[in-house]
């Protein structure tokens, strides 16, 4: 519905700010803290339209639920002063997302609106980040959000954005929507191998391996 829609509309942006970082390299939007402003707002909505109920009815939604209560309680006790709040934000800001992405990504179609914004977000960090690509840089080297600055973390990005962007390549899909997956894949692949990431190959090398013994189309 049109409701929805717009909320979902909201969270694709909130994703592909925080992939390029956006947000922080635009002043305007830096003081303003938009992309927190926004997956709060659309936090809000969402429980506003659907209930927080509606986000706990399975075993996994509880069970992040009860990781993210015992993360709290965990620096509370840790961090018994003012800055408590400030450590257990990430905990928040991840379990928001978690919600945002178990309501609203909830159809065939809009799993492949977000698959089309993660190759679009690899294409894009890869093709900013090309002159760095091969020479194994790490700490700082990438011009990337805060969680994907270091060469290390910029490829366990690209294995997170692989598997997701993958999916508009399996059943019947029009031509421009598998190439969109192939260069996709192939871009995420780059910024694996690229990075010279010993693990985050590996990590691509066993995932490749499992898909070859599950797969019925080798």
């Amino acid at each position: 519905d049109q409701g929805t829609s717009l909320m979902f509309a909201g969270y694709l942006t909130l994703v592909l700010m925080e992939y390029l970082g956006l947000a922080s390299e635009i002043g305007v939007l830096r003081a303003l803290h938009f992309t927190t402003l926004l997956s709060y707002a659309l936090m809000a909505a969402v429980i506003v339209r659907s209930g927080f109920s509606a986000i706990v009815t399975d075993r996994q939604s509880k069970l992040m639920l009860a990781l993210f209560a015992l993360t709290v309680l965990s620096v509370f006790y840790a961090y018994v002063q003012f800055s408590a709040f400030a450590t257990i934000r990430p905990s928040i800001d991840a379990f928001i997302l978690f919600a945002l992405t178990y309501i609203l990504v909830d159809r065939r179609s809009r799993i492949d609106m977000l698959a089309i914004v993660c190759a679009l977000a690899a294409v894009l960090l890869c093709a900013r980040k090309a002159d760095k690509l091969g020479s194994s840089t790490r700490e700082g080297g990438f011009l990337a959000p805060y969680f994907l600055s270091d060469g290390n973390d910029f490829a366990w990005g690209m294995n997170v954005l692989l598997p997701i962007t993958a999916i508009l390549l399996i059943g019947q899909r029009r031509f421009i929507t598998r190439s969109i997956g192939i260069v996709g894949c192939a871009t995420c692949v780059v910024g694996i191998v690229g990075t010279q990431s010993r693990g985050a190959t590996l990590a691509l090398g066993a995932a490749f391996l499992y898909w070859l013994g599950v797969s019925k189309r080798k």
